[in-house]
């Protein structure tokens, strides 16, 4: 269902809200102006990933690679406009390289094509990636984020190897309508951040 802002101007409903939301052309409300923030719930980092049989054991060797290979290299996202698309956008534009984007419907069929070979990588959340890069059927290479990821503290940013990329952080987040009163937004705001900030709150939504 589309959030209507007019709805409850008074601030009872809030709104889940993704930044790719924000990249679609036509939407019946404007994510701006018809919205104002609460909250940042929590962060999430992407990671690019590699099939083994890949020959790149780093982001360096990944863009040599494609350089080598004009518009041979496929990577998979969760689809168009994703976060994860724009991630290989940008990657293409700092790093000089062409590679082909392969959009599918969700994460599972994504990895399950880079498993099988029948894409060479993928950009992929952080926690979708993690299970076969400990077991070494999949090579993380890079992240996706202003910061390293904790699942991954010793795989790099992209932004450490290839210089002028920024990376395009994915966060989930809560927002009210426009109208709503200041001081609703701003209690909403304090007691979320006091509810997270406890331990077994917080916990469960590291990245």
């Amino acid at each position: 269902m589309c959030p209507n802002p007019a709805r409850s101007p008074n601030g009872p409903v809030l709104y889940r809200s993704v930044p790719g939301r924000c990249g679609l052309q036509s939407l019946p409300f404007d994510p701006v102006k018809d919205f104002v923030p609460v909250v940042v719930l929590v962060t999430l980092h992407n990671v690019l990933a590699v099939n083994p049989s890949l020959p790149a054991t780093s982001v360096k060797e990944l863009v040599d690679y494609a350089k080598k290979n004009p518009g041979k290299l496929l990577y998979g996202t969760v689809g168009i406009g994703s976060l994860q698309h724009l991630g290989g956008v940008l990657l293409a534009q700092a790093a000089a390289i062409d590679i082909e984007h392969v959009p599918y419907k969700g994460g599972s069929p994504t990895i399950n094509d880079v498993l099988g070979g029948s894409i060479p990588m993928a950009i992929l959340s952080a926690t979708t990636v993690m299970p076969y890069a400990r077991t070494g059927k999949l090579r993380a290479l890079g992240v996706i984020h202003a910061q390293r990821s904790r699942s991954f503290p010793d795989v790099p940013r992209i932004g450490e190897t290839v210089p002028g990329y920024a990376a395009p952080d994915q966060w989930l987040g809560l927002l009210a309508p426009s109208a709503s009163p200041a001081s609703v937004v701003a209690r909403l705001n304090g007691e979320l951040r006091r509810a997270y900030s406890l331990s077994d709150g917080h916990a469960p939504l590291l990245s």
